[in-house]
């Protein structure tokens, strides 16, 4: 049997058929479900922590200390580590 091409024949790759293809998407969307989930459940969890920590603490710097609530200073790291994240998984690559 004779290719069906003439000269460079590319592989056939069957991994991009219609099936395939669906169950990358459903694959993607449940990914996205559970992405969804886990960071709905961590905002709750933020926010009881933050509500049953109401107290005043002590916050010391390097030039001096405050007081501030501690739900203040749970909400205020928690920011800081998303921020610190998202700049991690989107910097620039040289090169």
């Amino acid at each position: 049997m004779e290719p069906i091409c003439s000269g460079y024949c590319e592989p056939v790759d069957d991994r991009f058929d219609s099936e395939h293809v669906s169950t990358m998407d459903t694959a993607r969307g449940v990914g996205r479900i559970i992405a969804i989930g886990v960071m709905v459940a961590l905002v709750v969890a933020l926010v009881l922590l933050a509500l049953d920590n109401t107290e005043d603490v002590r916050v010391g710097y390097v030039v001096g200390d405050t007081t501030a609530p501690l739900w203040t200073i749970v909400v205020v790291a928690a920011v800081a580590g998303v921020i610190i994240g998202w700049l991690i998984r989107h910097r620039r690559r040289s090169g």
